[in-house]
């Protein structure tokens, strides 16, 4: 079975707090980490930033 970036992308696990004035979203899976100013754009950002990651490490 080959997997995709779509597939890999449907569930992944983070942890997300507080610092400074920023929310930090750091995925657990990967070592991929992101911020935003709140923290829907904390996890935009962490979710963009594992999809880049995944596509520099499938191709």
């Amino acid at each position: 079975m080959i997997r995709t970036q779509k597939d890999i992308m449907k569930k992944i696990h983070y942890t997300l707090y507080r610092e400074d004035e920023d929310f930090v979203a750091q995925c657990i899976d990967y070592d991929v980490s992101s911020f935003g100013a709140t923290e829907g754009e904390a996890l935009a950002n962490l979710r963009e930033a594992v999809e880049l990651y995944l596509y520099l490490d499938l191709n």
